[in-house]
């Protein structure tokens, strides 16, 4: 049934076949996937595409990076949002558990669906907003946003 799309009656849960899907994920991610980021932070698949497992990096990710939760690109975050956002990660960064709500993103955000910065979508590709660079042009927000934090410097 490649093609064929269902719709429930509350218009929530939508169904097609793998074969839909896959075309439209790769024809949404690929204008922003990017292939060398993807091959650095996961060397499994630049081993697979050597032995003849898959062909690229892309093809990688449609049939299984999206489904193993693995990001397509690098994703910035905004340090100051997704500390807000998420008290959990606001009470880590106070503890001095991890170093950035970046790390915690990395690690176990973006598995758990949590988004990186305000109105964030997967197939927008690596946003152009520096999120380090506040609105009056000095750093906010970076790895060693966490540390100026707990040391009592929310802006530089």
């Amino acid at each position: 049934m490649v093609g064929r799309i269902q719709v429930d009656a509350s218009r929530q849960i939508v169904s097609m076949s793998s074969d839909l899907f896959a075309s439209l994920l790769r024809s949404s991610i690929a204008p922003v996937f990017d292939e060398r980021w993807y091959l650095e932070k996961y060397p499994d698949v630049g081993k697979a595409i050597r032995n003849g497992t898959i062909r690229t990096a892309l093809e990688h990710y449609v049939e299984h990076g999206f489904y193993e939760n693995r990001m397509p690109y690098a994703i910035r975050v905004d340090e100051t949002y997704y500390a807000d956002k998420y008290e959990d990660v606001k009470t880590a960064l106070d503890g001095a558990l991890i170093n950035s709500a970046q790390e915690h993103f990395d690690e176990h955000g973006f598995r758990e669906g949590r988004l990186p910065s305000e109105g964030w979508q997967l197939t927008e590709g690596p946003t152009a907003i520096d999120f380090r660079v506040g609105a009056n042009g000095a750093e906010r927000d970076g790895p060693d946003a966490a540390r100026r934090r707990k040391a009592g410097h929310d802006r530089v």
